[in-house]
């Protein structure tokens, strides 16, 4: 990013216009919008004006920031098989447990089923993505068939079940995450 790009965000972020940020640095209007075009280099005096006026400094400034992963590939994904119920689940964002949302897909083979999840407090989506399933929300059973979805609170206790004699995937998102 260039210092006028990310002089314009700061001053954007703040709410400020490029008159009102000129006024707080003592600066031109003209000079501010030729700086955020990287039509302009300011002095070191200029910018640390520029910065304390943006409510920020040199350090905090230039620091380089690091990449916030974004995109996730099957390499990332990390998957947890149980045979004594007959299923596996993938974690598609690793460690996902820190962000707001947990997206995995659940896999039931033929007579599988998932743990019976506890209520908490939260929100949870999930999409059949293949198959045929049942989920049960407080006991209450619910057949889905691919392309089917559901989505619910969870404050009531939820499990799902495959009672084909295929495999049925799921993607499943909770948030908080609580897989």
């Amino acid at each position: 990013m260039e210092i006028g790009e990310k002089i314009k965000s700061l001053r954007l972020k703040l709410g400020l216009t490029q008159e009102e940020l000129a006024e707080r640095s003592d600066l031109t209007k003209g000079f501010i919008s030729q700086l955020e075009r990287d039509l302009t280099s300011p002095s070191v005096d200029s910018l640390n004006d520029l910065l304390n006026a943006l409510g920020t400094d040199m350090g905090t400034f230039f620091k380089d920031k690091k990449a916030v992963k974004e995109v996730f590939t099957e390499e990332d994904y990390q998957s947890s098989e149980d045979s004594n119920i007959n299923s596996s689940i993938t974690w598609l964002v690793p460690k996902s447990q820190v962000n707001s949302m947990e997206p995995v897909i659940i896999t039931l083979n033929p007579n599988g089923t998932t743990k019976e999840y506890n209520p908490f407090e939260g929100e949870e989506f999930g999409y059949v993505i293949e198959g045929n399933c049942n989920i049960y929300i407080e006991g209450i059973k619910h057949e889905l068939k691919c392309g089917d979805c559901f989505y619910t609170k969870c404050n009531k206790a939820r499990k799902l079940e495959n009672n084909s004699k295929s495999v049925c995937k799921v993607m499943w998102i909770m948030s908080p995450p609580n897989f």
